[in-house]
């Protein structure tokens, strides 16, 4: 059996999609999505992976990306808060 390298641990794909998904809007952002799972599942249904298997991958990566897309919008909206009041930034 083949064991694919878990997608909820592919940080740069995750950031990607989460990125991306901040860029487009909700139409845009669901078509992009759907293409990246779609794609992701066909590669792990030509490396034989059983389709149980691509919908746990899936789902966890679906979560990992929304985790991530909500703390890029949590950042964007700290950052529009600090410039307001004219509060320095920390590094």
């Amino acid at each position: 059996m083949i064991i694919p390298f878990p997608m909820r641990l592919r940080g740069p794909d995750i950031r990607r999609c989460a990125k991306s998904l901040m860029r487009l809007g909700s139409q845009e952002g669901a078509k992009y999505f759907r293409r990246e799972v779609a794609d992701a599942a066909a590669l792990m249904r030509s490396q034989g992976v059983n389709e149980s298997r691509i919908a746990k991958e899936v789902a966890e990566f679906s979560m990992a990306v929304q985790l991530v897309l909500r703390h890029l919008h949590d950042a964007a909206i700290a950052r529009r808060v600090l410039d307001r009041h004219n509060i320095p930034k920390e590094d």
